[in-house]
């Protein structure tokens, strides 16, 4: 795909890059007035999208009845009858609504192209199918739909076999779509993700302009952490692409480069252009948010501050402190764009998966019913034996847990009826519980129903989701919970004491006897490490946690001689053991996962700003072989943040930059002692206080990057007393045409030190600056300057002064250090000054120098310092 992309990207523009070129056009998508029933037919065709065709029907059923006379309801409603999971029982229904379509309107290619589905589906009429696809191409010869249908006739009719038709068509013309889109799908089902892209990327190529393919492609990429492919793609089909569809993939290529703040601003984009009822899913923060969070939202009435308070939501939830908590917002667009395409197939919005997903992201290990995982990592492992061992007892360590650890539905024996709740060994209190449960997840339901009405009757995100663990604990009354601190959700009756099946086990490589499909998910990084365990008991695609057992069958006590009753299985269910932890720990996101770490240095120095403010330097240095990518050259990208904890707050600078052998032999003085780093400043003005400082250098093509995170507290520089700046360490200071670059300060070229230590023999600088000095009778300020640089591990006498500003009023040496004082005159109230220190016979360690000024006209004085080291 790569090389065919290159060679067609030189005459295309990516539509990522027009979308955010003009920043207000991608701010105000176009949106024309829609009828009722157009806004209920965008929403079903979202749904379509996301592969949830079943909850489009009564949407679309409400727009016909709405709108009697609208064609194109009608042949929509008979697509989503189509592409639903129980499309084999709507066949009827499908073409009367086709039929009426096309009674409206004739030329409706749609419906033609329906009606052959059915024909060809249902009756096997090829004859039949083909006449209906040869009307619709007529009507929309554009349509690559239509031709994939003709092509599947096509195929059909050498042999009723779509594989080996498909198999035969690829042996005559590699490039033939219909076969590939054919066998790409059958690849897919055995998870071949490899063939699957091989096959699409090959249909992509022959047919740009069939995007239904082009998405699905792109989604496996996404899916599949294939960003730089996707970006291609994105490149290949420039204008080709329409643009809400793509809107989330063009976002996650951002995310994946680090740009938060543009990828936010893309699926906004995309969320304006949802239903009320979509877009409130991508609004609604009640999965991620604490209890206070969510009650002093709910207390939030206008526009402007729900607004305001998202934005501090979501400084509060970025731990990685560099993007304004742009990173954080983009990933929970992100995780609920997944969550829509992949665990909504029988339940809208999603099934547990998704909400899971939301909270927590993507899972360290995953192991399916259908896909048995055994690439485990170790973390995962021991997570499964430590829930193994408090299950069944010392005798489960040893045991390889290939599913789920926690017992699954199994094929041993079944129930002859239901048992009864008092036979299943419950107390009253345990019984009580499992009703309470039942209760509040019934609550949940209703609420969520009505959320979404109301969102779709034009609410919208006014519409919160709040559940009050407080209230749902306090209603457990007397019941013994233990050490419950949870929002307890739905625990449906049946599972416990209706359930029909009654034997339960676990799923080991070397036994599996289990009879529902399931998921097993473990989370490494999420507090003490958890496994959740997911089961479609009703064989619909509906991911639930895994049902309590009734009881477990007597081989599995005879092999676990320890294992618990069933009291333990109810405190260890994935449901509580979930919600449980949604008390402790509402969201997860390790901004850092699949990252290598990428090495450099910082230091920060503080100087007067504008307008009251203080302006934060900070210095970095990047080894230039740390970059994987420095002989062909790479992006850098550096990120700098203060976020006052206070407010939520966030103050930021960024800088992007193209590194390679030009860069450096260009950048850098090789004849000095920063020869084996790129140096960088980050310069950022705020108000005087306590911050959090967030520091991110990521090289973009390899996605190697590091974070340092560290408090900051800002001095006041504003204030009439005498005051210094921090003390800032550099390589050099020159004053010989100084230039505009980025290490000019104050009319001098400083090369700032990043590093903790100068190399033995090398000169130290020290700058710093003087504020508030008073004047003489004569409009001059007077001040005396005094160094001591000290030994701080005393095995040197400490560095020697070379140089200074002023006149030199004396010097000392001693065994530990040295003191040097200078006298300086100036016209100005505000000055600098700096010195040159030889390092040479100082000793290595730590050192630490002393500047003290003493304002010579109003006797006051002053003192900072700072320290660095030798090697």
């Amino acid at each position: 795909m790569k090389k065919c992309v290159r060679f067609f990207a030189i005459r295309l523009i990516p539509i990522y890059l027009v979308l955010i070129a003009s920043g207000a056009k991608a701010e105000q998508p176009f949106i024309t007035l829609m009828t009722r029933s157009d806004s209920l037919i965008l929403a079903a065709d979202v749904r379509i999208e996301m592969d949830s065709a079943r909850h489009a029907i009564d949407l679309l059923q409400e727009a016909v009845h709405l709108d009697p006379e609208l064609a194109e309801g009608y042949a929509r409603l008979g697509t989503a009858y189509l592409e639903s999971r129980e499309r084999k029982k709507q066949w009827k229904k499908a073409r009367q609504a086709f039929e009426k379509a096309l009674s409206l309107n004739p030329d409706l290619a749609e419906a033609h192209d329906g009606l052959g589905q059915i024909a060809l589906y249902q009756k096997e009429d090829i004859h039949g199918a083909r006449a209906h696809f040869e009307k619709a191409i007529a009507l929309a010869p554009k349509s690559q739909k239509i031709r994939y249908h003709l092509d599947l006739v096509r195929l059909l009719q050498e042999d009723r076999s779509l594989k080996r038709a498909s198999e035969r068509a690829l042996e005559r013309d590699s490039t033939d779509v219909a076969a590939c889109k054919i066998m790409a799908k059958h690849h897919e089902k055995k998870d071949e993700w490899g063939r699957v892209i091989n096959l699409y990327e090959r249909s992509v190529r022959q047919a740009p302009e069939d995007l239904d393919v082009a998405y699905q492609l792109g989604v496996i990429y996404a899916t599949n952490g294939r960003f730089a492919e996707l970006r291609d793609l994105l490149v290949y089909l420039s204008n080709t692409v329409e643009t809400r569809r793509f809107l989330p993939l063009i976002a996650q290529v951002f995310l994946h480069e680090g740009d938060g703040e543009r990828a936010v601003r893309i699926f906004r984009n995309y969320i304006t252009l949802l239903d009320a009822a979509e877009a409130a899913l991508y609004r609604d923060i009640s999965l991620l948010a604490s209890i206070p969070e969510l009650e002093s939202y709910a207390r939030v009435t206008s526009a402007i501050e729900r607004e305001a308070f998202l934005r501090r939501f979501w400084i509060r939830h970025d731990l990685s402190r560099v993007s304004g908590g742009f990173l954080r917002q983009a990933e929970h667009y992100r995780r609920v764009w997944h969550a829509r395409a992949h665990f909504s197939k029988a339940i809208y919005p999603w099934d547990r998966r998704g909400e899971v997903y939301i909270r927590y992201g993507e899972p360290d290990y995953r192991s399916t019913s259908d896909r048995l995982n055994a690439d485990m990592p170790a973390k995962a492992q021991r997570i499964k034996e430590r829930m193994a061992v408090d299950l069944y007892g010392p005798d489960a360590v040893g045991e390889f847990f290939t599913g789920p650890v926690y017992p699954v539905r199994s094929n041993r024996a079944f129930s002859t009826k239901a048992p009864d709740p008092q036979d299943l060994g419950l107390t009253s209190d345990e019984i009580q519980l499992i009703f309470l449960l039942e209760d509040a997840q019934d609550a949940e339901r209703t609420e969520l129903s009505e959320r979404a009405q109301a969102a779709d009757a034009g609410e919208g995100d006014q519409v919160n989701r709040i559940v009050d663990q407080e209230q749902t604990l306090a209603a457990l009354g007397d019941v013994n919970t233990g050490d419950l601190s949870f929002s307890p959700s739905r625990v449906r009756r049946e599972r416990f004491v209706e359930q029909s099946m009654g034997l339960f086990m676990p799923v080991t490589n070397r036994e599996d006897a289990s009879i529902v499909p399931w998921e097993s998910w473990v989370y490494t990084m999420v507090a003490e490490g958890l496994e959740v365990t997911f089961t479609d008991e009703y064989f619909q695609g509906n991911f639930e946690f895994a049902p309590v057992p009734t009881h477990v069958p007597n081989e599995l006590k005879e092999r676990y001689v320890e294992v618990r009753d069933l009291t333990d299985f109810l405190y260890h269910s994935p449901e509580l053991v979930v919600n449980k932890m949604a008390g402790r720990i509402p969201d997860f996101h390790d901004f850092a996962r699949g990252a290598q770490p990428l090495d450099f240095w910082y230091r920060t120095a503080s100087f007067k700003g504008k307008d009251g403010r203080t302006r934060l330097e900070i210095y970095s240095g990047i080894p230039p072989d740390s970059l994987l990518k420095k002989q062909e050259g790479t992006w850098v990208m550096r990120s700098a943040a203060l976020t006052d904890p206070a407010v939520d707050q966030t103050y930021r600078d960024e800088r992007k930059f193209f590194l390679d052998e030009t860069f450096l032999q260009t950048s850098v003085d090789t004849s000095r002692g920063w020869q084996n780093l790129v140096l960088d400043i980050a310069a950022i003005e705020a108000p005087p206080g306590t911050y959090e400082l967030g520091l991110r250098v990521r090289e973009a093509e390899t996605r190697r990057f590091q974070i340092y995170q560290q408090q900051i507290i800002l001095e006041d520089y504003s204030r009439a007393d005498l005051n210094l700046s921090d003390i800032e360490l550099a390589w050099s200071i020159s004053d010989e045409t100084p230039s505009e670059g980025v290490f000019v300060k104050q009319g001098l070229n400083i090369m700032p030190m990043s590093v903790w230590a100068f190399p033995e023999k090398h000169p130290a600088f020290l700058y710093f600056e003087i504020y508030h000095l008073s004047k003489n009778e004569f409009g001059q300020t007077h001040y005396r300057v005094s160094y001591d640089i000290r030994s701080k591990d005393q095995k040197g006498r400490g560095a020697r002064v070379l140089a200074g500003l002023g006149r030199l009023l004396g010097k000392e040496e001693g065994e530990q250090g040295v003191s040097v004082t200078y006298d300086q005159i100036g016209n100005t109230t505000d000055g600098l000054s700096y010195v040159e220190l030889n390092l040479d016979g100082a000793g290595k360690g730590d050192h630490e120098v002393q500047v003290t000024v003493e304002d010579l006209v109003s006797g006051v004085q002053v003192t900072k310092k700072t320290t660095f080291g030798i090697r």
